[in-house]
């Protein structure tokens, strides 16, 4: 049996109360109410280093909208209403994203609206969807700064060299080789791998404040991007691969799907940037 060593230590009248009360109620032994105590504290620690926001302003989660339609290589149209893929994968990513990142943030309160660009905003800015679905993700990665660190062509995510030499065809279409590109089965109905960007910078608009892009090629990279958000797992991965430099980063998931539903997610690419 591995013996397990403490060094002492000192708790105040107010939080050994608490203790007492606690095992009362609950029949457990104070040692594991410590312990508890102990392993949630150092999840928000681990939580914050990554997503934390750094400033005290508000925080709006940006989703897309369910608007307009979509099409797939083989010519197939897909109106975005309720049972499309975009809608159920923004709406499981608030569950997703929002308890881990309000937890990294002192439990601060979050504001959620589709993505209706408003004329002035303020605070940090988690944008859920990738530019075909969500027009604030479309507007950063386009029209500021945010484009040479990572953008989408059709089914392709480029980053790093490829944002600013990827050569396309006469329908935008990327190269062979070039960028992470969202697979189909070999009818072409049904994705059988995606990918998903996650970019944590400062706020081009404002540069006080964070913006996080949690988007994919297709719905099934964003909901894998948000799972990195979600999961303590992929969470401290995350951090591994950063080697602990997590301020400001740009990281690539690979997701993989069966019959439209995903079975594992992988980071296959992290690197801090210097912001």
């Amino acid at each position: 049996m591995q013996e397990k060593a403490m060094r002492s230590f000192y708790l105040n009248r107010t939080t050994i109360d608490n203790i007492d009360s606690l095992a009362r109620e609950t029949k457990q032994k104070k040692m594991e109410i410590v312990e508890q105590a102990i392993d949630i504290t150092y999840k928000i620690h681990i939580l914050s280093k990554v997503w934390g926001l750094g400033s005290d302003d508000e925080i709006t989660i940006l989703l897309s909208d369910f608007g307009g339609r979509s099409s797939y290589p083989d010519g197939r149209t897909e109106y975005q209403e309720y049972n499309n893929p975009n809608l159920e994968g923004s709406v499981q990513a608030i569950g997703h994203i929002a308890p881990n990142i309000s937890l990294a943030n002192n439990n601060k309160k979050i504001n959620i609206y589709t993505h209706r660009f408003p004329i002035e905003f303020h605070g940090n800015l988690i944008c859920v969807g990738g530019p075909k679905s969500n027009e604030v993700t479309k507007y950063f990665l386009t029209r500021t700064d945010l484009k040479f660190k990572g953008t989408f062509k059709n089914d392709a995510l480029l980053i790093g060299e490829d944002v600013r030499n990827t050569m396309t065809d006469e329908n935008g279409n990327v190269g062979e080789g070039c960028g992470y590109r969202t697979k189909f089965d070999a009818e072409k109905k049904h994705i059988i791998e995606d990918f998903g960007l996650l970019l944590k910078v400062s706020n081009p608009l404002e540069r006080k404040n964070t913006i996080i892009i949690i988007a994919g090629c297709r719905a099934f990279g964003t909901g894998g991007a948000a799972r990195v958000v979600s999961d303590y797992r992929l969470t401290r991965e995350l951090i591994d691969k950063l080697k602990n430099n997590c301020r400001y980063f740009i990281a690539v998931v690979e997701v993989f799907v069966i019959n439209d539903v995903i079975v594992n997610v992988d980071i296959v690419k992290a690197e801090p940037i210097e912001n």
